[in-house]
């Protein structure tokens, strides 16, 4: 998540304990009996949402890979689709893993995005660092759709591969992602609880399993189905850690 940024890192630690997302009382309870090991999910809810009462992506130093452009559920994928093709095709070259920003026009051309699309993709993968680009800017000014070349950094791959199936990604980023469906848009609920934080996600990700399917039958270097089917098997373990803590 720090992408070997030591000062980064510590900026999550201390924004993990300020944070006014984290119970404490839980915590130190745990702690009297005996031990409590911090589940990701906890720590990332921290970070991810800082001082705000919900994800707000401007502040967030994680990025919203599910994020659009315009009303094309397709698109919510093209953000993880670029990041892995960067990955993908940077390891077969000679270029220190630096593909052609081209290349990566042309391979959201032939899924059926414009160049509107790919280039507001590509700018949210730099500012979020997801993707280091060439010629380096400095930072106020970095445009990944105007660099010549890209190449995948640690942040884009952790966040494309773990990230996005974790409970409390999905819960953070939901309200902050336009839903194109009306049927699915009315089952984004602002709910605190737990139960409610968890059915908000639950829906969120049936939600983007309907708008992946255009995409099932193609050879990707991301598969949605395989991070659904991750994040369904990360809610049902924090349901049954809920349950043996009620117990």
């Amino acid at each position: 998540m720090s992408g070997g940024n030591v000062r980064t890192a510590l900026g999550f630690i201390v924004a993990f304990v300020g944070s006014g997302h984290v119970d404490t009382t839980k915590i130190f309870d745990a702690l009297e009996s005996g031990g409590y090991t911090l589940p990701l999910h906890e720590f990332l809810r921290a970070v991810m949402y800082g001082e705000h009462e919900w994800f707000y992506p401007a502040d967030s130093p994680i990025a919203n890979l599910f994020d659009i452009s315009r009303p094309d559920g397709r698109e919510h994928f093209l953000q993880a689709l670029i990041v892995a093709f960067v990955a993908r095709t940077g390891r077969s070259g000679t270029s220190q893993g630096f593909v052609s920003t081209a290349l990566i026009y042309e391979f959201a051309q032939s899924l059926g995005f414009d160049v509107r699309q790919t280039a507001a993709s590509l700018n949210r993968c730099a500012e979020k660092y997801l993707i280091d680009t060439l010629p380096h800017y400095i930072q106020e000014e970095i445009r990944g759709a105007d660099s010549e070349r890209c190449r995948v950094a640690t942040v884009g791959m952790y966040t494309v591969e773990r990230l996005i199936s974790d409970f409390s990604y999905l819960d953070a980023v939901c309200i902050d992602t336009p839903i194109v469906d009306p049927d699915w848009r009315s089952k984004i609920h602002t709910g605190q609880s737990f139960q409610a934080r968890m059915e908000r996600a639950e829906n969120f990700r049936q939600y983007l399993d309907a708008q992946w399917e255009s995409f099932r039958t193609s050879e990707l270097p991301f598969d949605w189905d395989v991070t659904s089917h991750a994040a369904s098997e990360n809610m049902a373990r924090i349901r049954e850690r809920q349950k043996r803590r009620r117990s």
